[in-house]
């Protein structure tokens, strides 16, 4: 119940919402549950993957960004410096450590608009003055980014990575939410088991378990080791946790040039357009 109040109290008492999120929240559970079933999230780990999150997305933007057109980016940064809201300002080019999120960010509000797209006019509110040079410049600039959607992407996504830790309010929200979604699952395990009826991650859970583990496969493991030569994985970059296991199990007997073969299609983060 307390864990119940916290969570409703975070969303404003707003019951609708609270039951949305959590049945968004069931449909993926195989890719979160794993990790809080045994009731030891530990802070120090989500907040590392989370560093990870902003250093990838940041990286990424870096990696766009073409080395010519960053000493007039600097230059413009220092001319709005009053409109830019890092602290400490953007001097140099930043790294991208998490720990730099911020001055990304301001780049980010500098050469794009609050909606996304390549800023195509400033004016003294950001910086520069009506008939300054440094407004021609940055405007010129601006121009020969313009073609690179790329990069506007990369840096509209910076826009909504993560904080790269939590305030303990926000932990201990995070901790009642870790309660009430592993006794939601345990509620909707007992509604399928009443209907008879399952969803996928329900199969896929069946499945993982059915098969044993890798040093003491079930007997439906071994027969089907003996059936199974051929695996296709779709949408590989889509594989949770959960799912990835179950694949483990599924060649845990295979042995190299027995004939058997598993096939990935997807693609790497670094491809996406969003990482």
């Amino acid at each position: 119940r307390a864990s119940l109040e916290t969570v409703l109290a975070h969303l404003d008492n707003n019951i609708g919402r609270a039951a949305d999120l959590v049945v968004d929240m069931l449909r993926r559970r195989d890719q979160w549950l794993p990790l809080v079933a045994g009731g030891e999230v530990r802070r120090e780990d989500l907040e590392r993957a989370m560093r990870n999150a902003v250093s990838d997305g940041l990286e990424r933007a870096n990696r766009l960004m073409p080395e010519d057109v960053r000493p007039g980016i600097l230059a413009a940064a220092r001319a709005a410096a009053g409109y830019l809201t890092s602290d400490p300002p953007l001097d140099g080019w930043p790294d991208v450590s998490a720990d730099s999120h911020p001055l990304w960010l301001d780049l980010s509000r500098l050469l794009l608009t609050k909606v996304g797209g390549w800023r195509k006019t400033v004016n003294k509110n950001h910086g520069f003055p009506r008939k300054s040079a440094s407004k021609e410049q940055f405007l010129a600039l601006l121009e020969t980014l313009h073609p690179n959607e790329d990069l506007r992407e990369a840096l509209e996504f910076i826009r909504w990575l993560p904080p790269a830790a939590y305030t303990d309010e926000q932990w201990r929200v995070m901790l009642s939410l870790f309660e009430v979604l592993t006794l939601a699952v345990a509620h909707l395990k007992l509604a399928f088991r009443e209907s008879g009826e399952a969803d996928f991650c329900e199969v896929a859970e069946r499945a993982r378990l059915a098969l044993g583990s890798a040093a003491e496969p079930s007997d439906l493991a071994l027969g089907l080791d003996a059936r199974i030569w051929h695996v296709l994985v779709d949408e590989f970059q889509d594989t949770s946790v959960a799912q990835f296991e179950l694949l483990e199990k599924l060649t845990a007997g295979w042995e190299p040039d027995d004939g058997r073969t598993l096939f990935l299609v997807g693609y790497g983060f670094n491809a996406h357009p969003w990482l």
